[in-house]
């Protein structure tokens, strides 16, 4: 599963989540890249632009000289996942990292994800491909977020992978 991840934009410029982060994040923002693979490429890339970002991912992924092993200490103004909910390995761990995400999100604070249509697997097995497997996405954010206010960060563009925005209240 990670090989097939990994394979996915999270290490190019190919990426549709980080461009929306430049565009919400300020530079006083603390930052999470939450799944940020192997070499953490795009918290890199933000950090060259001046934004404080701290790479974390686990198991093969991490890489000590990429990640922080500290990283769920901290709290962060923006936590955002590129190509990483859509590849959680069953539904237990989709939950743990949701959870995990918004416990580091300060009160008001953005969480940035993507649901790319492929691939996905996992926790999305049993569903239908397609949008019920987003219904599913969805209705787990929503119950740990305890709101359902997910904004759709791509309305008025042509980027064919959605990317959403829901903040912490």
């Amino acid at each position: 599963m990670i090989t097939k991840a990994n394979s996915s934009a999270r290490e190019s410029d190919r990426a549709v989540v980080p461009p929306v982060v430049r565009q919400l994040a300020t530079k006083s923002d603390f930052i999470l890249d939450y799944g940020a693979g192997p070499k953490g490429f795009h918290a890199h890339c933000l950090k060259v632009l001046g934004y404080p970002v701290i790479a974390y991912d686990f198991g093969d992924n991490y890489n000590e000289t990429a990640h922080d092993s500290e990283a769920l200490d901290w709290a962060y103004d923006i936590v955002y996942a590129s190509n990483v909910l859509n590849v959680q390995g069953s539904a237990h761990m989709l939950g743990q990292t949701l959870r995990e995400i918004y416990g580091v999100l300060n009160t008001g604070g953005k969480f940035i994800f993507n649901f790319p249509a492929s691939p996905r697997y996992g926790a999305f097995d049993k569903y239908k491909k397609g949008k019920e497997q987003e219904r599913y996405l969805m209705k787990r954010i929503k119950a740990i977020w305890g709101h359902d206010t997910i904004v759709d960060m791509n309305e008025n563009t042509d980027v064919s992978t959605p990317v959403y925005m829901i903040k912490k209240i």
